[in-house]
């Protein structure tokens, strides 16, 4: 068995952190909070968030494509100029460009490390962007930036924005640090920002946006109110109280039509802001940090983790056009390195084929819950909603059919053993079969009163998980009680073949079978929380768990004991699919996707580096060895994502003599430091091997022996 540990190794303080290599794949971590919105129609937009992220949709809401920019930059602000033109800003004075869309970005040269929040352009050419303690302009596309000045000596502006009406109006608003007072302050310009005049300040903390009806006519929002100006900007006075503080944005369609949002409130004017009445849209419950419209009937509403909400009838009635599911997730199914679908709750349905880089949604109903997905193969698959439906694809997930309220009772799991043949269990004794593919079912439950959770099915030996285990030999027309003791709660149950399983229940216990289900042998877990997710088996020796107490286990003793591999999630994981000893993936609620591909190996972090300049790959040492080499390598600051082309990011693989790849060590987006991986070569013949690093256009490959 080849195992793999990486380890990254930076130089700088003597503190040592231990994690594992489980990379976040979705939005739903603190770290990938969406910031900004920008849509230029009403079918393409884009949103800016944590870590580098930025989504893009070209078909209204209905699918989103996520990349990774900068994974060392948290973006604030998105602008657009056209179709193919924008432009985003972040920390340490970054400034990147697209001019394919969003296709590929590449960064500009500002000369600046300050916190830049706020963009907007006037034409392709002019533009300016608003920082912690600067502003920059630039009048040739972003090739190069001007500081402008203040014209009161400002330390600091904390969340600064930034709205110009032509190339030489405009305004900028935002709090100065260290005000005791948490005023807004609001800077004006008439010379195209040569000058920035003081004009006004107010009470209400931060400015959150500013918007132009006319070169006179002026609305802005802050943390707590609306305000109004009719001079341009010189003087201001309040138009509508938010109430409590929070975050609150601004956007009219025309000059009558405008909506304000605060907090998780929509409100809407059809008189040019001279009334606000509160609006139905569903309640997000996590804050709405954007909104943008392109009529008085179009209208999009972002919330921080990634919801957006959808309006095609000025706002009478709403859909779910999320980026990034921050929904429950609960059945998920790996495919290979590259392909995995995940549904959950609001009938989502989320699919990956570059390993995770980009989740695109395939499904959604938000009046229902896919509870399980199951393929019998690569294109067929079905999932089974609570509210009775269920739904089925031939093409991968890409497309889906419906069959609504087809189920008597809530469905909760299904199992499938060709197209035409599968179960579906659930509640008030539901255990239905179809051998027709479901134009009729039968009904085969052991008790009417039970609720059914699991199944296994192979030949015509069934077994059935309630409070109780059941089994029939014969198809389910007769089931007897397996009697297990001690069992309290079947809760998750996994197979790994006909023969061998495994039932975990919440009370430090489980039980295993070698022999199909016949038999059972009570065995005893030992961790510091309990098994309450589902379990995942690889071999009869290793499987990993995902819990509610927001980890990540692992065994390699057949599940009697346990080790954290990741603890302290954004939140709890609920399922987990590996589809080998190290590729896996783990979902769970608001969200969360993990991914490995190296079985979630500990890797030492110990601080920052500023000395590595280019990518460099050591010679392995020991060399010859017998079995284990250890691989170091270097990574720089910037370097290419990892795109569906497989030429970004970083990869470390094996090659035998005869070019063919052995293994993959590493395939990540990885951070700036030194990696060290051990490469187990126990299970390959004594001969010359040769490894390989690979990120964009940089590429090596060195030679090593395994000498038995």
């Amino acid at each position: 068995m080849r195992k793999i540990s990486l380890t990254l190794i930076i130089i700088h303080f003597s503190l040592i952190i231990g994690k594992c290599q489980w990379i976040n794949q979705n939005s739903s971590d603190s770290i990938k909070y969406i910031n900004s919105c920008n849509f230029i129609d009403a079918n393409t937009g884009w949103l800016s968030g944590m870590k580098g992220r930025i989504s893009k949709t070209t078909s209204g809401g209905l699918s989103w494509q996520t990349k990774i920019i900068d994974y060392s930059t948290n973006f604030y602000s998105v602008r657009f100029i056209n179709s193919a033109s924008g432009f985003i800003c972040g920390n340490n004075g970054k400034i990147y460009k697209t001019v394919n869309g969003g296709d590929n970005w590449f960064l500009l040269t500002t000369s600046n490390t300050d916190t830049l929040y706020s963009l907007d352009f006037v034409d392709v050419n002019t533009g300016w962007c608003v920082g912690y303690h600067i502003i920059l302009k630039t009048t040739n596309q972003g090739a190069n930036w001007s500081v402008q000045n203040f014209n009161i000596p400002v330390i600091s502006l904390q969340r600064a924005v930034i709205k110009m009406y032509d190339s030489q109006n405009g305004l900028i608003g935002g709090m100065p640090l260290g005000t005791s007072n948490g005023d807004s302050y609001i800077f004006k310009t008439t010379n195209g920002g040569n000058n920035w005049n003081y004009v006004e300040s107010f009470g209400g903390y931060y400015v959150t946006s500013i918007v132009y009806l006319s070169s006179q006519n002026v609305f802005l929002t802050n943390y707590q109110a609306v305000y109004k100006s009719i001079n341009g900007g010189s003087n201001w006075a309040l138009n509508f109280g938010l109430g409590s503080v929070g975050f609150s944005y601004l956007k009219f369609s025309d000059i009558n039509t405008g909506w304000t949002a605060h907090q998780d409130y929509l409100y809407k004017t059809t008189n040019g802001g001279n009334n606000w009445i509160l609006n139905n849209m569903p309640y997000m419950g996590l804050g709405i940090i954007g909104l943008d419209c392109f009529s008085s009937n179009i209208i999009y509403v972002v919330q921080i983790y990634g919801s957006v909400y959808k309006s095609t009838n000025g706002g009478i009635s709403w859909g779910n056009f999320s980026c990034d599911s921050h929904n429950y997730l609960n059945s998920i199914r790996a495919f290979d390195e590259n392909t995995c679908i995940i549904s959950g709750e609001n009938g989502t349905i989320v699919k990956t084929t570059d390993g995770g880089l980009s989740w695109h949604q395939k499904y959604r109903d938000i009046l229902d819950y896919f509870g399980t997905i199951y393929f019998i193969n690569n294109y067929t698959g079905w999932a089974i909603g609570q509210n009775k439906s269920l739904i089925k694809t031939t093409n991968e997930g890409e497309n889906w059919t419906l069959n609504y309220k087809i189920f008597p009772k809530t469905p909760y799991n299904l199992f499938c053993i060709n197209e035409n043949n599968y179960w579906v269990i659930g509640d008030s004794g539901m255990v239905l079969k179809t051998t027709n593919n479901g134009v009729t079912w039968l009904n085969l439950s052991p008790d009417s009163t039970k609720r059914y959770f699991w199944l296994k099915v192979s030949g015509n030996n069934v077994l059935l998980g309630s409070d109780s285990l059941y089994r029939s030999t014969n198809g389910g027309n007769n089931w007897y009680i397996v009697t297990l003791d001690s069992l309290h709660y079947p809760y998750s149950l996994f197979f790994l073949n006909d023969q061998t399983g495994w039932i975990f229940e919440p009370s430090q216990n489980f039980y295993k079978t070698t022999n199909g289900g016949v038999n059972w042998n009570i065995c005893h877990y030992n961790n510091l929380q309990e098994i309450v997710g589902r379990v995942n088996f690889v071999n009869e020796n290793t499987g990993y768990a995902a819990t509610f107490s927001y980890d990540i286990l692992k065994t390699t003793d057949g599940g009697y004991n346990w080790v954290t591999q990741v603890n302290q999630l954004s939140d709890y994981t609920s399922n987990v699919s590996f589809i080998n000893l190290y590729t896996g993936w783990v979902c769970g609620n608001r969200g969360l996707i993990y991914k490995t591909t190296n079985g979630g190996s500990t890797y030492i972090n110990v601080g920052n580096i500023n000395t590595i300049n280019k990518f460099f790959l050591f010679q392995n040492y020991p060399n010859p060895f017998n079995p284990y080499t250890k691989i170091k390598f270097e990574i720089p600051p910037f370097y290419p994502p990892l795109g569906k082309g497989g030429n970004g990011g970083v990869s470390l693989k094996i090659f035998d003599i005869l070019g063919k790849e052995i293994q993959t060590l590493v395939n990540e987006q990885l951070s700036p430091g030194t990696y060290e991986v051990t490469f187990d070569g126990s299970n390959l013949p004594s001969g010359i091997y040769f490894y390989q690093l690979r990120s964009g256009e940089y590429l090596e490959t060195k030679k090593l022996v395994l000498l038995k």
